[in-house]
């Protein structure tokens, strides 16, 4: 991951301390704690991840080409007009359920999806795909 990294921090989206800073953690996380299945981005088992620092997006795009959630070949395309992957994730992408941007509120979002997630039924809290 961290080639991948480099190169969108560096030469496309120019946020490398905000990528730098949390590649430890989402390391950790995607590859050895969440639970999730890559195949069904919209399964209710799975975890969520909030990117509260929208910023950092390149970061969350780099995990996700090493996970397979997408092409290595789409991040060359960040932030052009006529790709998905944004500055900032937002919820047209599979596996985005908030989008970011403001710092802060990414987590009141997830304090209110796991406070759902935990007492609610789970089938009414996933969005339905387009």
């Amino acid at each position: 991951m961290a080639g991948l990294m480099m190169l969108m921090c560096f030469l496309i989206h120019r946020h490398p301390t905000s990528c730098c800073s949390a590649a430890d953690l989402m390391s950790v996380l995607f590859f050895h704690t969440m639970r999730y299945k890559a195949d069904d981005p919209r399964n209710h088992n799975n975890d969520r991840f909030i990117l509260s620092k929208g910023h950092a997006a390149p970061l969350l795009y780099a995990a996700w080409a090493e996970v397979g959630f997408i092409k290595e070949s789409e991040l060359l395309n960040l932030r052009k007009i006529d790709c998905d992957l944004e500055g900032h994730p937002t919820p047209k992408l599979a596996f985005v359920d908030v989008a970011t941007g403001s710092l802060g509120q990414g987590l009141g979002a997830a304090c209110g999806m796991a406070y759902t997630g935990k007492y609610f039924d789970k089938a009414r809290y996933i969005r339905s795909p387009k």
